[in-house]
């Protein structure tokens, strides 16, 4: 897919860039050019390079160290001792006698299969199933007949993705490995007035969208695909009537995007991909945040392109006739074994989407900064040049601190769950399961951020991020337990994150706007978590959140209000109804976003001034000096959240404003405090 060497490549780059905008012509030129005349890694898009093995791009030369099939300690273990056995053994190990197969017809079609497939003869002979067989011819096969040719599909791959792809080793998670940029950055280095498609993730809508895009493209000229999908539908369909709704009138209402340059679509699942590809012009670069899934975009747009034959030269010719060789093979032994099942049939087509996802496209990981350069991508027979670009983060605290971060996560297959979420029209509905939080409680998921509840008060959670959460007693314990775990093992599996004095003094104190109704407290690139007040309201102090460096949070309006039917509060003659009747009165309709009220608002941060104090301080005062904290430092500590709420309500609403225990909050000025 990406050509390195020859006059043709020349010649091919200048044909391609001589047809396109001529403004952009020396700085297009440039561009092809160096992408396709130096080597690149196929899965990050660095310059490889053989001469330093700690700097970026190193790979190892095949020449220079033999391939060796890997095989597990136990499959070894397991054959040593299979092998031992007598055929009558084996038999007796898999119950074969009850198949009622001679030893026999066993041994002849042991070695007929072992010939044709040219599957090891130790492992045929340690396994009496036919049915067995059946799988193991198809597995062996398949690791042949889609191997996709050089040609189209660079194979070299630099030492750092091979050990985060296949042996989840990441350890060395740096700036040099894994470079996070700004969009400034980014957007310096992409030819102007070429085309820009936008990847936004669903998962933290709309935390994954830059304003800042703007500056470089006019909204006329940009693109938007809304990836992941299918985290919050369940179907396709209900994607295109309520998800292609709400996602063109937020970005129409917002940034004026025309509504025919939105598209919501599902990567992982191939949802309308076959208008992805009418729908991203030539010569376009696929930008967007880190882990908003630009690198699956691609892949399956080239998966879509294979599976409906608009172009079959993923495959060379001999290696598509072994193919239908291999294919005959298992059709004439179809009389002797059975056939396969649906179910079967849907793992054999997993296994090849799986084994070309592999094999085609750029790498895809759920690290950020994964991709380090520019991927070319050539859609040949649609006449198309596509760019895989590295990932961006949206501010200063993130590109110096999400390494950190990363780094203190506790396990590779920690950090892949999180960030692979959860469907939230299972886990994020009025119908879906809750648990009740109540005053001076303290959240936590897995030690990353801390959310604290004010007294006398109650709150219904429901979970939309990939890992459980564990409700304390109170903040101290939370803290005490956080920085302490060898003393409880029984919570090992709550924290994927431990911490010491000096991470607990590094977390960012911040309060949550006061806000009626439920709300949504999303997480970037994690999820979110839905948090509505039950019961009698009897304080008005706030919820606080404690964030470490690097991650960053919003609010916003439950977002399933605008993709899904929820209750409208009104009967079917738009009467109000109370609230004990709306479950059972009231009437589902979709809400429509106009923008006439804000759909998020960034949280207060409660850090500002050198003598500002907060519960995590006096805590670690409390703990040095084994004194507990009194309730005139509570006290002051209320006053302090009130004080700075009002400033931040003076700043949104440009009237001087005051916030206490007497203000009301209701309806009628909800969004007095919200500031997007």
């Amino acid at each position: 897919m990406i050509r390195y060497s020859g006059f043709s490549v020349v010649r091919s780059c200048l044909s391609r860039t001589f047809s396109r905008n001529n403004s952009a012509l020396s700085t297009a030129i440039t561009s092809s050019l160096l992408t396709n005349l130096f080597p690149t890694c196929k899965s990050c898009g660095v310059r490889l390079q053989s001469s330093d093995p700690k700097g970026p791009g190193y790979y190892i030369l095949e020449e220079s160290k033999p391939a060796k099939r890997f095989v597990k300690s136990e499959d070894q273990v397991f054959a040593k001792y299979v092998n031992d056995l007598s055929l009558e053994d084996k038999k007796l190990l898999i119950n074969e006698d009850s198949k009622k197969v001679s030893d026999s017809e066993s041994r002849s079609e042991s070695q007929d299969l072992s010939n044709e497939a040219d599957i090891d003869s130790s492992l045929v002979n340690s396994l009496g199933n036919k049915d067995y067989y059946a799988s193991e011819i198809k597995k062996v096969s398949q690791k042949d007949k889609f191997k996709l040719e050089e040609k189209y599909n660079d194979s070299v791959e630099c030492v750092r993705c091979r050990d985060a792809t296949y042996r989840s080793n990441f350890k060395n998670f740096s700036q040099q490995e894994y470079p996070l940029e700004l969009l400034d950055n980014i957007m310096s280095r992409i030819p102007p007035h070429e085309q820009i498609v936008y990847i936004v993730n669903a998962q933290d809508f709309p935390m994954s969208i830059n304003p800042k895009i703007f500056q470089y493209r006019s909204s006329n000229e940009l693109k938007f695909i809304v990836n992941k999908a299918d985290l919050l539908f369940k179907s396709i369909n209900l994607s295109k009537n309520y998800g292609q709704t709400f996602f063109s009138d937020y970005l129409f209402h917002k940034y004026r995007v025309p509504k025919e340059n939105v598209m919501v679509v599902s990567g992982t699942n191939y949802w309308d991909f076959d208008k992805v590809l009418d729908f991203v012009d030539d010569n376009s670069y696929l930008i967007g945040n880190v882990n908003c899934g630009k690198s699956t975009i691609i892949k399956g747009m080239l998966y879509t392109i294979d599976k409906s034959n608009k172009r079959k030269k993923f495959m060379s010719s001999r290696e598509r006739t072994k193919m239908e060789k291999e294919q005959d093979m298992l059709i004439n032994r179809a009389s002797r074994m059975k056939a396969m099942t649906a179910g079967e049939k849907k793992k054999e087509k997993k296994r090849y989407e799986m084994l070309f996802r592999s094999k085609v496209g750029p790498g895809v990981s759920h690290i950020p900064g994964f991709t380090r350069g520019f991927i070319q991508i050539d859609l040949e027979d649609m006449d198309k040049t596509i760019y895989d670009v590295p990932g961006f983060v949206n501010s200063e605290n993130q590109l110096i601190h999400h390494h950190d971060i990363y780094n203190k996560i506790s396990s590779p297959k920690i950090l892949k769950q999180i960030h692979k979420g959860v469907k939230v029209y299972d886990k994020g509905t009025y119908t879906s399961k809750y648990i009740t939080a109540k005053g001076g409680q303290s959240l936590t998921i897995g030690g990353l951020f801390f959310l604290n509840f004010p007294q006398k008060s109650m709150y219904q959670l429901r979970n939309c991020i990939n890992h459980d959460f564990h409700l304390f007693s109170n903040f101290s314990r939370a803290v005490y337990i956080s920085s302490n775990l060898s003393k409880y093992p029984g919570m090992g599996s709550k924290f994927f994150i431990e911490h010491d004095d000096s991470s607990l003094k590094e977390l960012r104190r911040f309060i949550i706007p006061p806000f009626h109704g439920s709300i949504d407290l999303v997480i970037q690139n994690l999820g979110h978590i839905n948090i509505k007040p039950t019961g009698r309201k009897e304080t008005n102090q706030p919820l606080i959140l404690y964030l470490p460096p690097g991650v960053e949070a919003i609010i916003r309006l439950p977002i399933t209000n605008y993709i899904a039917k929820t209750f409208t509060g009104r009967d079917a003659k738009g009467n109000p109804l109370r609230k004990e009747n709306i479950l059972t009165k009231g009437v589902l309709a979709l809400q429509r976003y106009t923008a006439k009220y804000p759909f998020y608002s960034t949280l207060i941060s409660a850090n500002k001034g050198a003598e500002v104090s907060s519960e995590l301080a006096l805590i670690l005062k409390s703990e040095a000096t084994c004194e507990p904290v009194t309730d005139a430092e509570q006290e002051r500590l209320v006053k302090q959240d009130f004080a700075r709420i009002g400033e931040w309500a003076t700043i949104a609403r440009g009237v001087e404003c005051n916030y206490n225990e007497r203000t009301v909050v209701d309806e009628r000025n909800k969004f007095d405090y919200w500031m997007e």
